[in-house]
């Protein structure tokens, strides 16, 4: 991971961290001590297995253990070496924990009236708003350039993509670099300064009867991962509508 102050945020852009990763590789195929051969031992639970390389980078792709474990490495080549342990994946669903790490991410629903509600139970065919707000408290003094949110809805519910034109203005979201909106989500692309909060609005309907699971709605800057914002997924239902209605 680099970071630096090139692109004004504090962070690499995408073309930035190309060129110095470029610039990386250049360095280590030139340098010997980086071609040198290193050694390593790797105890997770009861296995251990001796690995090395004489490559700068080497990687490794662990099995998840079924249970909880400890891993410990342990350095046999007498030079230095750098551990980085990753892992990545998607919560079980109703397992998701909200999550505030530079960010402050409240996602609420409104009827057509501008009036709140729990989407637990939603009858067949209503029109509604998901309401989002983003805030950057300002802890880290940054200003954040290209977040990404995505909002997946359930598979019950359908994204009503209104032009902003015709948008109520108690409805009207704020500006973004970049809205994308497909069958099943939306991912708004935008800056945010320091102290300050925008609010996003989502048109939505409640198309097919019966209950689905809402993911969380992720907000997170798309080149520093520390700064990340997340709700909890929950479980609503769509009610059919009676009959003679």
């Amino acid at each position: 991971y680099i970071s630096g102050q090139l692109s004004g945020s504090g962070y690499l852009n995408t073309q930035e961290a190309a060129y110095a990763l470029l610039a990386l590789s250049k360095f280590a195929g030139q340098s010997d001590m980086l071609s040198e051969q290193f050694s390593f031992r790797y105890t997770i639970g009861s296995k251990t297995v001796d690995a090395g390389a004489d490559s700068p980078v080497f990687q490794i792709a662990l099995e998840k253990p079924e249970v909880s474990q400890s891993l410990r490495v342990e350095n046999t080549s007498g030079k230095p070496i750098f551990v980085r342990l990753i892992e990545s994946g998607t919560p079980p669903v109703g397992t998701e924990k909200a999550i505030s790490s530079g960010l402050i991410i409240k996602v609420g629903f409104e009827n057509s009236n501008g009036e709140e509600f729990n989407p637990g139970i939603i009858s067949q065919g209503s029109d509604f708003y998901a309401k989002i707000t983003v805030s950057n408290p300002g802890e880290t003094g940054l200003d954040y350039q290209n977040l990404a949110l995505t909002h997946i809805v359930p598979p019950g519910w359908e994204i009503l993509n209104e032009s902003p034109d015709f948008t109520s203005a108690k409805f009207r979201s704020h500006p973004t670099t970049y809205r994308d909106i497909r069958d099943d989500r939306v991912n708004l692309f935008f800056d945010l300064a320091a102290g300050s909060t925008k609010t996003f609005f989502l048109r939505l309907n409640a198309s097919y009867s019966g209950k689905y699971y809402l993911p969380s709605v992720v907000c997170t800057a798309m080149y520093d991962p520390a700064v990340e914002a997340r709700t909890e997924g929950k479980w609503v239902e769509v009610r059919p509508l009676e009959k003679g209605n």
